[in-house]
């Protein structure tokens, strides 16, 4: 999900092999969704999908 302003928007549900996929893929999703300038940052998180929630174990800030 993309979250904005405590608005979430759902924009993928792919499984990545790498977790470099994964940020590579949510960075350029960020940069074509919002209108981001250099500098901004994005908080990225992810986790195990069984369907239950609670299970995200990975959180990463990447600068735009």
């Amino acid at each position: 999900k993309i979250s904005t302003g405590g608005r979430n928007r759902e924009t993928m549900r792919e499984e990545f092999n790498s977790t470099e996929v994964l940020f590579y893929t949510a960075k350029r999703l960020a940069k074509e969704t919002f209108a981001l300038a250099a500098g901004d940052r994005i908080v990225i998180t992810g986790g195990v999908t069984n369907g239950l929630s609670g299970n995200t174990n990975l959180i990463k800030v990447e600068t735009v």
